[in-house]
């Protein structure tokens, strides 16, 4: 089964640092990446499988990334703002996965990169959906509205 889930930057192209959000616009008010249907019921989970970032960016070549999972709604930083990892949401981070270096083929113009991985996961107990924050680990400039699409296979419980 997989989630798939894509965002797009806001139009500017100032450099991240290691530690800053990726997100669709500068505020708390950003939107997650969301994975709906993670789970056949609610409160169950699985195991993810695989995870597939792509960027329509060619400029985060070596970009490394990691990817925050979530059971519920997460609380948002902003696009280019310092990450905080919330201690009121430790019971709802499911942990996170690790992505990078991106990879380009010659004339792409995308980045990419797939992790195998065996990482299980419990769904909130009223829902069955997974959400997601992408936070830069190594800096880079980005593209101006550049598009991120993420993907998690997963054997959903």
């Amino acid at each position: 089964v997989y989630g798939v889930s894509t965002l797009t930057r806001i139009a500017n192209t100032t450099a991240y640092t290691a530690g800053d959000e990726v997100s669709d616009v500068a505020s708390s008010a950003a939107n997650p990446f969301v994975f709906a249907n993670a789970a056949t019921a609610v409160g169950l989970g699985g195991r993810i499988t695989k995870v597939r970032l792509q960027a329509s960016d060619p400029l985060c070549v070596s970009a490394i990334f990691r990817l925050y999972l979530y059971d519920t709604l997460p609380a948002m930083i902003g696009d280019n703002l310092a990450d905080v990892l919330l201690g009121s949401e430790f019971a709802v981070r499911e942990g996170y996965v690790d992505l990078g270096p991106m990879v380009t083929s010659v004339g792409a113009g995308v980045a990419s990169i797939s992790h195998d991985i065996a990482h299980d996961y419990v769904c909130a107990a009223a829902g069955t959906s997974l959400w997601g924050r992408l936070v830069v680990l190594s800096a880079y400039t980005p593209l101006s509205a550049g598009t991120f699409r993420l993907e998690i296979t997963c054997r959903r419980g």
